[in-house]
């Protein structure tokens, strides 16, 4: 299931298959819907449901999202170490191969995340949104960028550096474990 939050707005949306999910989800993202949530269903289906006010963490992040789950001070250091940041739709967050030197904390949109095969193939990994990480995966291997994160719609995040990230997980080694 594919879901969404837009203020006002209630129930079932429309529903999607997983061939159309950019187009889909570029609709959603054009339309100002913020705090985008997926998952896939026994059917093979994508939904794009509203959320109610019911499905929101602390402070209105979604309740499943890496910053939802931190202890609110660890969340107010995290978001506080960081230097905001503005993607339009289709632009690159990270690039796979890249070096892993920061990685961002989404604020709001849709990131979608693929990888690219030798032969130039690409595969659809993941949907991130609010309160999600992309490029965490670098930051605790030290390797190169395994993957592309890309903009779907108007995104913003914090982007963490090394340094910044190397701090905060000393100071707060439980939200490492959280990744």
């Amino acid at each position: 299931d594919f879901f969404a939050v837009s203020p006002g707005v209630g129930g079932l949306v429309r529903s999607h298959s997983p061939r159309s999910l950019t187009n889909n989800l570029s609709e959603c993202a054009s339309a100002h819907w913020v705090g985008y949530r997926y998952r896939h269903s026994e059917s093979g289906k994508i939904d794009c449901v509203s959320l109610n006010a019911s499905h929101s963490g602390r402070d209105g992040w979604p309740e499943d999202s890496f910053v939802a789950l931190l202890p609110e001070a660890e969340r107010d250091v995290l978001l506080s170490v960081g230097t905001p940041v503005r993607f339009a739709d289709d632009e690159v967050l990270l690039a796979q191969g890249d070096v892993s030197d920061f990685l961002c904390v989404l604020t709001n949109g849709l990131v979608k995340v693929v990888v690219a095969a030798e032969s130039g193939a690409q595969t659809a990994l993941a949907v991130r949104s609010r309160g999600d990480l992309v490029g965490e995966f670098g930051m605790i291997d030290y390797g190169p960028r395994t993957a592309t994160a890309r903009a779907v719609g108007t995104v913003t995040a914090v982007r963490v550096g090394r340094a910044a990230y190397d701090a905060f997980t000393g100071q707060y080694p439980t939200a490492l474990q959280m990744i």
